[in-house]
């Protein structure tokens, strides 16, 4: 079986295999818990307050925002450092 390497055009530049770097196991489980935590965020919402779908859904995309919003903080923190 043999996966396939999509050459991905962004803003006008070519990223083959080369130009990536790795994505760790750590960060990858991290997401999926994010993702899993939020989804049940979401159910909590639905049947358990019963705040409605809209509602439901509006919280827990809020919710996924703000913890995007603080992943990208902290990676660019981890990547340059502090302001001066």
């Amino acid at each position: 079986m043999s996966l396939s390497i999509w050459v991905v055009t962004y803003a006008g530049v070519d990223m083959d295999a080369d130009d990536r770097t790795p994505v760790s196991w750590t960060t990858v489980a991290g997401y999926a818990t994010l993702g899993v935590v939020l989804f049940g965020w979401f159910l909590h919402g639905l049947f358990i307050e019963r705040q409605g779908l809209v509602d439901s859904m509006g919280e827990s995309l809020g919710s996924a925002v703000t913890a995007l919003l603080i992943v990208s903080i902290v990676a660019s923190f981890r990547r340059e450092g502090p302001p001066p």
